[in-house]
């Protein structure tokens, strides 16, 4: 799953002045070569978030990230797409959560702490938050598996899950909201998430990287999830000649 970028939607409401980004269409230009060439299936829900802007907030305005209302609908997406393997799938319902509104103040807000903004008016907003009603039957844990380069381990296990299949998604922060709706969706998740900053992908994101976690897992499906911005760490995944440049 590759997510959009907030200024390929947003960019009106962030910058009257600014123009559109061409990034979409580059995008898709780009996942065609990928399946025409590979077996991979990407789904890149930017029609499906264009036509969907008039029902709430699905980015937030103090962050780069895509809220739980987005990350739901990238969910909705993902299932649809695994249900063409797995057609007996059954995806989690919006009645299934209690739905709040939180202002999303203390959570990531990048673009808030760089900005140095403080309380200003334009972010007092409420985000439409998900928290599933049946939370205490699912146990989680958290592991350090690396700290340079940073890779965590969590690991869902939810025993009135309606599905079976193991699955395990691989990615970047965009990623931590997904595996939210997902580890009440099967039995078993498991999510390596890299920490990448700029500079870093090649040591963070190589197959190296993650390689023997999957083949310990032996997930039925996997996941990579990435922002639009960073679809080119899709680049690094298998880059063999990483080692000897790294010597260099």
């Amino acid at each position: 799953m590759v997510v959009p970028t907030k200024c390929s939607l947003y960019y009106k409401e962030m910058n009257s002045s600014l123009t559109p980004t061409n990034e979409p269409q580059v995008v898709k230009e780009l996942i065609k070569v990928i399946e025409n060439n590979t077996k991979m299936n990407i789904i890149y829900p930017y029609d499906t978030f264009k036509n969907n802007m008039d029902k709430g907030l699905l980015y937030y305005k103090a962050d780069h990230h895509w809220t739980q209302k987005g990350s739901f609908i990238g969910y909705n997406l993902l299932i649809n797409k695994i249900k063409e393997k797995y057609p007996n799938i059954q995806a989690n319902k919006e009645s299934d959560y209690n739905i709040s509104y939180n202002d999303h103040k203390k959570g990531y807000n990048s673009q808030y702490n760089l900005l140095k903004l403080n309380n200003e008016k334009v972010f007092d907003v409420k985000y439409q938050t998900y928290s599933y009603k049946d939370f205490t039957s699912r146990t989680s844990k958290n592991i350090t598996l690396s700290k340079n380069p940073s890779l965590l381990k969590y690991h869902y296990a939810y025993k009135n899950a309606p599905n079976k299949q193991r699955v395990m998604l691989l990615g970047d922060s965009f990623g931590l909201d997904l595996t939210m709706f997902l580890s009440y969706t099967f039995k078993n998740v498991v999510e390596l998430f890299a920490n990448l900053p700029n500079g870093n992908e090649y040591e963070n994101f190589n197959m190296k990287h993650f390689e023997d976690e999957i083949k310990k897992y032996k997930p039925d499906i996997l996941i990579i999830c990435l922002s639009e911005s960073g679809i080119n760490r899709l680049n690094y995944l298998y880059r063999k000649d990483y080692d000897k440049e790294k010597e260099q």
